[in-house]
């Protein structure tokens, strides 16, 4: 998979993946092949999702003008044409439901509406470079939280999987395994419906940055964000959406909300936070977006929904449990150790595009 997407890395790839395999025992001269077959799987399933994937227009090029008015997105310092951040995303064949627009969105606010106006003040507060008010410990939050949350997720993941103890039963270990398969399945399958579907709304409701709506409404202020903000529109939230998404799922392979982890950053290396529930992870995440003024929390409180209705789809749809397998039971050794489908009832792995 990653070969067809990065072909310039092929050479390091291939000696990446030659150095995993030999962590595994060569098959053995009895004629059971289970590296071979693995491998054979791997790749086979490689090629159905890229086959699958070929026409879903993750390539195709868009251009976008900004229209002109108050509430409208308007280019930032550092954004223009030539890198507005992928117009066309929201056009990806979504990996969920087919329809783009099956979960709800909400349409961006008025210019004039007292909710927004009231988040604009807060930000307007709280996230300019110059901030009186805020605390060295928001300015730390929002700092921390400027790494991308599809990067941020999947370590956290990772680490609350290598909390738990290793099975060492080799039934137990199997079914532990696939376990953490699904965990990764479920957040990146929610996390990448929830980016498509963020920037179909970013696009379709091109709403102006603080940037750009305090220094119109507070003509010669001058303000500024903490950081230069990011070039696309503000509403939805990116990280407000796909944060969530995540949680979410590690919430649902959990069953519950409770956690003891300190969490790192690359956008603030050597800095880390302790968390004690993952709803906190998505309280201050929302909080970060304002004090780095990027974002308005009356649009990150709309962005939750949107990566949690998601998550909780992919979870309930997609992620659920197969029929139990007519070799499982009886397959199974006294001592926990599967043996397998009989060789011969086996396919044909030289055969597998013939096979329903």
């Amino acid at each position: 998979m990653l070969v067809a997407l990065f072909p310039a890395k092929h050479a390091d790839l291939d000696a990446n993946l030659a150095a995993s395999l030999a962590q595994i025992p060569p098959d053995n001269a009895h004629g059971h092949r289970p590296k071979y077959e693995g491998i054979v799987a791997g790749r086979t399933a490689a090629i159905a999702v890229l086959n699958a994937r070929q026409n879903d227009h993750a390539f195709d090029s868009v251009s976008f003008t900004p229209l002109s008015g108050p509430g409208e997105y308007q280019f930032t310092p550092g954004c223009s044409s030539t890198n507005i951040s992928a117009p066309g995303w929201g056009n990806v064949t979504p990996f969920t439901v087919s329809d783009p627009d099956y979960f709800p969105t909400a349409t961006r606010p008025a210019v004039d509406d007292s909710e927004w106006l009231a988040a604009l003040d807060e930000v307007r507060a709280y996230g300019a470079s110059n901030s009186i008010v805020r605390t060295t410990e928001q300015t730390q939050i929002g700092l921390f939280y400027i790494e991308g949350s599809m990067t941020l997720v999947n370590r956290l993941a990772r680490q609350l999987v290598a909390q738990q103890p290793v099975e060492t039963n080799r039934a137990a270990a199997s079914k532990q395994l696939l376990a953490h398969a699904r965990l990764f399945a479920a957040l990146n399958i929610a996390q990448a419906d929830t980016y498509i579907r963020t920037w179909r709304v970013k696009y379709r409701e091109p709403f102006w940055r603080p940037y750009t709506a305090i220094n119109f409404l507070y003509s010669g202020t001058n303000w500024t964000p903490l950081r230069q903000t990011p070039c696309h529109p503000e509403f939805y939230a990116a990280h407000g959406t796909l944060t969530p998404a995540g949680i979410t799922a590690i919430q649902n392979y959990l069953r519950h909300d409770t956690i003891d982890v300190t969490t790192t950053s690359t956008s603030l290396p050597g800095v880390t936070r302790h968390y004690t529930s993952l709803n906190q992870i998505i309280e201050d995440v929302n909080v970060a977006r304002i004090y780095t003024g990027f974002h308005y929390r009356s649009t990150l409180v709309r962005s939750n929904i949107l990566g949690i209705a998601v998550a909780n789809w992919v979870n309930g749809s997609m992620m659920t449990v197969l029929p139990e397998s007519p070799h499982g039971p009886d397959n199974e050794d006294n001592d926990g150790h599967y043996r397998g489908i009989p060789v011969q009832e086996s396919y044909d792995l030289n055969d597998l595009e013939n096979k329903d």
